[in-house]
């Protein structure tokens, strides 16, 4: 089980989160919905312990972490950032394999990137630089990278907003897919058939009043 309980955050003296809990099992997918700005890539990065919040927890199975803790080494989730954050001088094949050089597992981990680059039509642009690949290109490889690292919760930011509908459907299928073998999925996304598709509850965070829970019929 992954959530959190109690998380507070203020930002500019606006209230994004006031008290706010959630627990999602693995093999489940939940969906954040609203519009731009209400607080849905600060929620994601407060899950993955990359951005503090005022006060509450994070919580995986029987471990808790305060949400203003450090990150540590073997924390169960990962965050997709919107923005992809891939070294631009850098290759794709070395940006999703940055985070393993030198592990004792580098080679299992170069197998499980090669396997979901493939996977997503990515095997022809992996010697590329970055800054000379596409939108979509470097949307794949931020999603392979983290694939790659095989957390048990993914947290994606909007996972296929520069991807056409062929490409869409492929990450939609291996997401699917990575449910079926247990992962817990949080996404954020303005694709209503997207996340209708892999979330199976949803939480709509709005400007003026608390979150609302649905869960999908």
């Amino acid at each position: 089980m992954f959530g959190c309980a109690g998380i507070t955050k203020s930002f500019n003296g606006r209230t994004l989160l006031n008290d706010f809990s959630f627990k999602l099992e693995a093999g489940e997918g939940l969906g954040l919905l609203g519009p731009s700005g209400v607080g849905k890539s600060t929620l994601l990065k407060i899950l993955a312990l990359l951005e503090p919040a005022d006060s509450g927890n994070i919580v995986f199975n029987q471990c808790h972490w305060p949400a203003r803790a450090a990150r540590p080494a073997d924390f169960p989730a990962n965050l997709m950032l919107q923005h992809c954050a891939l070294w631009p001088h850098l290759t794709l094949e070395e940006n999703i394999m940055f985070p393993f050089i030198g592990h004792a597992d580098e080679a299992q981990y170069r197998t499980r990137a090669l396997h979901f680059a493939k996977q997503l039509d990515l095997e022809n642009a992996l010697p590329r630089k970055a800054i000379l690949t596409s939108g979509g290109e470097n949307q794949r490889a931020s999603l392979v990278r983290l694939l790659s690292a095989d957390p048990e919760v993914l947290l994606l930011d909007e996972p296929t907003s520069h991807l056409d509908e062929a490409r869409a459907a492929k990450v939609l299928l291996l997401l699917q897919e990575q449910k079926e073998n247990g992962k817990a999925i949080i996404l954020s996304t303005h694709d209503r058939a997207f996340s209708k598709n892999l979330c199976d509850n949803f939480i709509t965070l709005h400007e003026e009043h608390a979150p609302t829970f649905i869960k999908k019929a």
